[in-house]
C-alpha cells in the first residue's frame, strides 16, 4: 500500500515509520529525535539467533534526498549515530549501533547513491549503512502486511473450524436437554482462546464481550463433562437449556464473522488475469476473423 502524504517529518515518523519498524517485529522501537537524539530519530533492536541484543538505529527523511549539503549533513549524522553508544537503562552496559538506516518516503538521486557509496567506503562502518527510498519501504510494508493477514487468516479460519465443531455439539446437547437429559460435550477452547489474546484493545467491545461470553460459558460446560448423566433439578436444567441456546446462537454470529472477514482477506489479496485475445478484424465479405488465421 501505498505511504500517505504527510506535511512534516514528524508526522512520518510518528504515524509511519514507528508503526511499520513495530510490524516488522523489532522491539524497544524508540522515537528519539530531538537535541539529544546523536544523529538517531529512531532505534529499535531484535535478538539474533544466539539470542544477543543487536540495536539499530534510523534517520528519516520526508523528501527527495539529493547530493550537496544535505546529503553531507545526513552521512554526519549517520557517522554520530556509529560513535555514540546507547544504554537500554541506566544500569544496563552501553551498547553500539549495529546498522543504521537512512529512511525516506521520496526518492534518492543516482548522484546521492553515488556520493553515499564512496563515502561508505571510506568509513569504518560504512557496509553497515542502508538506505531505503519511498518504494522500498512501501515494498517491505506490503510484505509485512501481508504476513500479519495469513497469520490472521489461519488463526482465523482454525476459529471458525473449532466454533463450527462447537455448535454441532451444543445442538445435541440442546437437543438432550429439551428431553429432560443432562449430557455435556467436550467443546474446544484453543483458537478462541488464542483469539481473545490476540485481538488489539481497540477491537469492536460488543465482538470482544460476546466471545468473552461464550469462553465462559463453555468452559462451565466443561466443567461438568464426565461419563455419565448428571441429575439436576429443574431450575438448573432450565439454566442450562438458555444457556446452551444462547452460545448456539453466539457460535453462529461469530462463524459469520468469520467468513466475512476472510472473505476480506481473500478479496484483498486476489488477482483478476485477464486473458489477452486476438484482434479481430473485418474480412472483405464483411465478416470478421481473429488475426493469424489462415484464410
Amino acid at each position: 500500500m501505498a505511504i500517505p502524504d504527510f506535511r512534516t517529518e514528524k508526522e512520518f515518523r510518528d504515524k509511519w515509520i514507528g508503526p511499520f519498524l513495530s510490524k516488522l517485529g523489532f522491539i524497544v522501537v524508540k522515537n528519539t529525535h530531538g537535541a539529544s537524539e546523536q544523529g538517531k530519530d529512531f532505534y529499535f533492536a531484535e535478538y539474533d539467533r544466539f539470542g544477543h541484543t543487536r540495536v539499530y538505529a534510523a534517520q528519516v527523511k520526508l523528501g527527495n534526498i539529493g547530493t550537496g549539503s544535505e546529503t553531507r549533513d545526513i552521512l554526519d549524522q549517520v557517522k554520530r549515530c556509529f560513535e555514540v553508544p546507547i544504554r537500554f537503562h541506566k544500569s544496563a552496559h552501553e551498547q553500539r549501533i549495529a546498522s543504521v538506516y537512512v529512511m525516506t518516503k521520496g526518492t534518492i538521486s543516482h548522484e546521492a547513491k553515488n556520493q553515499i557509496h564512496s563515502w561508505c567506503n571510506t568509513e569504518k562502518m560504512g557496509e553497515n549503512v542502508f538506505f531505503l527510498d519511498g518504494e522500498q519501504l512501501e515494498n517491505k510494508d506490503r510484505f509485512a502486511t501481508y504476513q500479519s493477514d495469513q497469520e490472521k487468516r489461519r488463526l482465523l479460519t482454525a476459529l471458525r473450524n473449532e466454533l463450527n465443531q462447537n455448535r454441532s455439539q451444543l445442538k445435541l446437547q440442546m437437543h438432550n436437554l429439551q428431553s429432560g437429559r443432562v449430557l455435556f460435550f467436550l467443546c474446544r477452547l484453543s483458537s478462541l482462546d488464542a483469539v481473545l489474546q490476540l485481538f488489539p484493545g481497540h477491537a469492536d467491545k460488543p465482538l470482544i464481550e460476546s466471545m468473552e461470553h461464550l469462553y465462559r460459558t463453555l468452559s462451565l460446560f466443561r466443567s461438568f463433562v464426565v461419563p455419565t448423566v448428571v441429575d439436576f433439578d429443574e431450575t438448573q436444567k432450565d439454566y442450562f437449556r438458555i444457556s446452551t441456546k444462547d452460545s448456539i446462537a453466539r457460535s453462529s454470529n461469530l462463524i459469520t464473522y468469520c467468513d466475512e472477514e476472510l472473505q476480506k482477506f481473500d478479496e484483498r489479496y486476489s488477482l483478476e488475469i485477464i486473458p489477452e485475445h486476438d484482434e479481430v478484424k473485418p474480412k472483405r465479405n464483411g465478416t470478421t476473423k481473429a488475426s493469424g488465421q489462415v484464410q
